[in-house]
């Protein structure tokens, strides 16, 4: 997975509770601890590599949010 995230910009969104930060913790943040989402935060993992992780959602609508 880490290799279709390099070189991209890249958002965790989805429900509240399922493990975003958790997952984006594992992929690149080892010694960070454990939280609670609360306002969305651009991440620069790398020069051309960056992450959004967003708080919890109820209702998505991926109105203009292209596969690719």
């Amino acid at each position: 997975m880490k290799k279709e995230i390099v070189g991209n910009k890249n958002i965790l969104w989805g429900h509240s509770g399922v493990g975003k930060s958790s997952l984006l913790n594992s992929i690149f943040f080892k010694e960070r601890g454990t939280h609670k989402t609360v306002t969305s935060n651009m991440i620069k993992i790398t020069n051309d590599t960056y992450v959004i992780d967003t708080p919890g959602v109820r209702e998505i609508d991926p109105f203009g949010i292209r596969k690719e």
